[in-house]
């Protein structure tokens, strides 16, 4: 969601191999973006007069929203867009906010999107994995509990000695789960990554999207057993990662 759909369609599309398609949706002009041939997700346009800045959200697929935006009432978060349907009767929507303060979006479709297989690798230019960064990680685990009936692991220590932690939905890794980092500002986001090739692919993308007009928010770094990633602000003011596994 951005103020400049055009600049982010310029920078993405020379960026990744996305398929971008505009059409008119309820009057307004949204962008499909397509990975390997498969629906990935949307540039949608912001009004500059609302002052909301250019960001990705993230959609979790639920069984049933009324009961889930329930749900969120009850643990503590605001249902920020109160379910409603997705022009064109493909199913129905909401927004909603937990008690740390990060937005992340429910979709409930007429025909349930199947998850990836975990084995699967991520197809270059989809995302590779989710990431909440939050103030009180301990109280959002029990949001998303509560909500989703997402548990989260044990993690493992990172340098500053804080926790990281892997929301599962099921046996299904779902995303991560970390307080903001020393020094950063305390302000609770989801974080998109989006996928590369391979390791080797991370470093010249970044470059790369650097003279393409965005700027790196987070050096480069390898995390053992994970990949390598970076991030980054795209020309618009969103913020997002790139990475890939070992």
């Amino acid at each position: 969601m951005t103020p400049d759909p055009e600049a982010a369609r310029r920078f993405y599309g020379a960026l990744l191999p996305w398929e971008l398609e505009t059409r008119e949706v309820a009057g307004v002009s949204c962008t499909d973006i397509r990975v390997g041939g498969a629906p990935f997700g949307g540039i949608v346009p912001l009004d500059p007069a609302h002052g909301i800045p250019a960001h990705w959200m993230s959609y979790v697929q639920v069984d049933d929203l009324d009961a889930t935006c329930a749900r969120t009432a009850a643990a503590g978060g605001t249902v920020c867009v109160p379910p409603q349907p997705i022009p064109g009767g493909t199913g129905r929507f909401a927004v909603l906010q937990d008690p740390t303060g990060a937005y992340v979006s429910l979709l409930q479709t007429a025909t349930p999107v199947a998850p990836p297989e975990p084995t699967a690798p991520p197809v270059p230019g989809s995302a590779w994995w989710h990431e909440l960064i939050t103030p009180d990680p301990a109280r959002a685990a029990a949001f998303y509990a509560a909500v989703l009936g997402w548990t989260a692991d044990d993690g493992m220590t990172l340098p500053d000695g804080s926790r990281y932690r892997t929301f599962l939905a099921g046996e299904r890794p779902v995303g991560g789960l970390m307080a903001c980092p020393p020094g950063a500002p305390a302000v609770a986001a989801w974080q998109l990554y989006l996928a590369l090739a391979e390791v080797a692919d991370v470093m010249p993308t970044v470059v790369r999207a650097q003279r393409l007009g965005a700027t790196v928010t987070w050096p480069v770094m390898d995390v053992p057993g994970v990949g390598r990633m970076g991030g980054l602000q795209d020309p618009t003011g969103a913020h997002v990662a790139l990475g890939a596994a070992e």
